[in-house]
């Protein structure tokens, strides 16, 4: 292949050194003007190399992994909405908050082709809005009739936390798979002949992650691809950007906001130590209670005291029997060669 490619470049050498010799220098020069004015218009249709996105951005268009998402979205997620609707109840209700988890998603990750990579520790304010879904999902495991969809649900939606994790986000959403289908096999054995309904609600969802990994799989491979060149953060608008996606899904959702204007980060640790370490000042705006405050003496005023409770008197303590008087014995045994004594007290002497 490479042998057939130089002896193509070489013969085109040729035949241009042939057509240049036989035409004069202004010749020459015009179709030069006209093959920079053909590679002019090609280089313009062409995606931009470095910062390809932005320039689309400019133009009006969404980024290219944005518009990925979409269509995603459109083949996976709107038929699992539409199965969790036909089954009515608390799975049409966590169908919801799935959706509107997914949403939050898109948003990140608009914001990240639009922003330079943030530092770790502000992650977790850019990302309150979803951690607001996946809560919300596990408080919606109850035990009733749709339990099993709940938690299929609620295990499942913690993938989503892969838009923090580098640099293997793939294994990740595909280790709450696992644990989602768990309880999703308890409703494909109990309605697999008699409600088929509920056995693609299953499926729609598993079909949901799978496929989220062929996404993540191809631009953001090693974790969330933020621009190099964007802005930061702080500065983003989420109601400027180019926002509106092109899914009945995201139509239906609200319009979503980045975390970071709804939500005020936490104060760092190290603010609340310098608090905490004021001693005295700390309890300096609090009010001196007197003892003309204090409730309890009021409880227990000479009128108002209780009588005090007579204690029983001890019992007395149990005399020690009398030791039982022997007649004392000092005697020498001959037999033994023994002395044999016992009983001695000292009243009775040596």
């Amino acid at each position: 292949h490479s042998a057939s490619k130089s002896c193509v470049i070489v013969l085109s050498l040729i035949f241009l050194r042939c057509v240049f010799d036989s035409m004069s220098s202004d010749n020459v020069a015009a179709l030069l003007n006209q093959v920079l004015a053909r590679l002019s218009v090609i280089e313009g249709k062409l995606p931009g190399g470095g910062g390809g996105e932005v320039e689309s951005e400019a133009a009006g268009e969404l980024p290219k992994s944005i518009r990925a998402f979409d269509e995603y979205c459109s083949v996976k997620l709107d038929p699992f909405v539409a199965a969790c609707d036909k089954l009515g109840g608390d799975a049409a209700t966590a169908g919801n908050n799935i959706k509107e988890a997914w949403m939050e998603m898109r948003s990140f990750l608009l914001m990240a082709t639009q922003c330079k990579e943030p530092a770790q520790a502000s992650l977790a304010g850019l990302l309150g809005g979803l951690a607001a879904k996946l809560k919300a999902a596990g408080a919606m495991v109850n035990r009733n009739e749709w339990e099993k969809h709940t938690k299929t649900l609620s295990e499942g939606i913690q993938c989503l936390n892969w838009l923090c994790v580098k640099p293997a986000p793939r294994d990740f959403i595909e280790s709450y798979i696992g644990g989602s289908d768990y309880w999703a096999n308890g409703i494909r054995k109990e309605y697999r002949t008699s409600n088929p309904d509920q056995v693609a609600f299953c499926d729609t969802f598993k079909s949901l992650l799978q496929e989220l990994i062929v996404y993540v799989k191809e631009y953001h491979n090693t974790g969330v691809s933020w621009n190099a060149k964007g802005g930061d953060t702080k500065d983003y608008n989420g109601s400027a950007a180019t926002s509106a996606p092109a899914t009945k899904a995201a139509i239906a959702a609200p319009a979503a906001k980045p975390a970071a204007a709804s939500s005020a980060p936490a104060p760092p640790k190290a603010a609340l130590f310098a608090a905490l370490n004021r001693e005295g000042a700390v309890t300096s705006g609090l009010k001196k209670v007197t003892k003309d405050m204090q409730t309890w003496r009021s409880e227990f005023s000479a009128g108002d005291a209780p009588a005090p409770v007579a204690k029983a008197p001890p019992k007395p303590a149990a005399s020690a029997a009398p030791a039982m008087k022997h007649p004392p014995k000092c005697e020498f045994q001959s037999g033994s060669k023994k002395w044999l004594g016992g009983d001695q007290t000292a009243e009775q002497g040596p």
